[in-house]
């Protein structure tokens, strides 16, 4: 009957995007991409990777997923005009500045590396849409094990790639970087010999860092310390384990921060009411200032004490480089992605000139570009 029919394809629908979602969660911390344009993503002579424009696999499947779900919905995206009237209604600013927004990345130094950052932003919006109104139909025992599965897969290969200092098998294990490459790789002294640091699939240490914080974050939010068996217990101690081996300060910092909050908020009633009443986006939207404006200027402090560590000196010429940057394009920036592009029209210093990377400080990349 018609009605068994439709019952049918909701089940096979709902299979579907829980399968989807599943494979997206693994595929995410992974840096396997399709390169275009590599011919214009020189500056200077120089290759810069950040300008390639990639088509990631992890992209291909959320296209996917956005195409099974515009699909589904295609009976329901009828064109309302009194609903579109009155949404555009006393928003002719903010579409103003959204037009000259979008128009500004098609005139940028880069334009081909700025639109399809865009694009992917855009991909990333409709998928948060996604998961906002799908949340029913998403299995959270589905996510809680595909989060599992992708954290013993990232640990396993970083472990190998710490304990023989090579990769497992390569690019071809979902864009496994070459470790053979001594020169370019990240490398940092551990009990007196200098060691290459764990990428697992990812692009840099500091990335698979990051993952695991919120991975790890995620599991114990949702399980708790109930760990019902052996191998989950596994999986979460060598998952910080190598969260600990990648040696990213600000990764390790954000998962001891969220343990911390996921902690308090489950065994303390009256702190989890004082985090409600006090954790309003206007309070985080100044915490957040707070900490740009003191890690800045702590970065900034030490880079005189020290001008020979290089970490801290190349952090800071990047910092110095965004500010005045944003101070010669307050309105646009300089276009998505285009930091790289425009570093060196905006330092004078020549011992790092041809260090070309974006800040490492999200906030300034992001005043910077926009």
């Amino acid at each position: 009957t018609m009605k068994n029919k439709k019952q049918f394809y909701k089940i096979i629908y709902k299979k579907l995007i829980n399968i989807l979602v599943s494979i997206i969660i693994f595929l995410t911390p992974t840096n396997f991409f399709l390169k275009f344009f590599e011919s214009e993503s020189y500056v200077n002579g120089l290759r810069v990777d950040y300008l390639i424009p990639k088509l990631y696999l992890s992209d291909v499947f959320i296209l996917i997923l956005l195409f099974f779900w515009v699909t589904n919905k295609k009976s329901k995206l009828r064109i309302n005009k009194k609903k579109i009237k009155k949404f555009l209604k006393g928003k002719c600013l903010i579409i103003v500045l959204i037009l000259i927004f979008v128009l500004r990345q098609l005139f940028t130094s880069y334009p081909i590396s700025s639109v399809m950052y865009l694009l992917r932003i855009m991909e990333l919006g409709f998928l948060v849409k996604f998961l906002s109104k799908n949340k029913k139909k998403i299995n959270k025992s589905w996510i809680k094990n595909s989060v599992l599965i992708t954290l013993l897969f990232q640990s396993s290969v970083a472990i190998y790639q710490y304990i023989y200092q090579k990769s497992l098998f390569g690019y071809l294990l979902l864009g496994e970087p070459n470790l053979s490459n001594y020169i370019g790789v990240t490398k940092n002294n551990l009990f007196g010999a200098e060691k290459i640091l764990p990428y697992g699939t990812t692009a840099h240490p500091n990335v698979l860092g990051g993952f695991l914080a919120i991975y790890l974050i995620y599991i114990f939010n949702k399980v708790g310390w109930k760990l019902e068996n052996f191998a989950k217990i596994m999986i979460i101690f060598l998952s910080i384990l190598v969260l600990f081996l990648t040696q990213s300060v600000s990764a390790i910092i954000a998962f001891l921060l969220g343990l911390s909050l996921i902690i308090y908020q489950k065994y303390s009633k009256k702190t989890k009411k004082i985090l409600r009443k006090k954790l309003t986006l206007k309070n985080i939207a100044f915490l957040i200032l707070a900490l740009i404006i003191t890690t800045i200027s702590l970065l900034n402090i030490l880079a005189r004490k020290y001008p020979n560590n290089q970490s801290i000196s190349r952090r800071n010429y990047l910092n110095v480089a965004a500010l005045n940057m944003t101070r010669s394009n307050i309105l646009v920036g300089v276009g998505l992605n285009n930091f790289t592009s425009e570093v060196e029209n905006f330092s004078d210093n020549k011992e790092v000139v041809r260090f070309v990377q974006p800040a490492h400080n999200i906030f300034l990349l992001f005043f910077a570009e926009t």
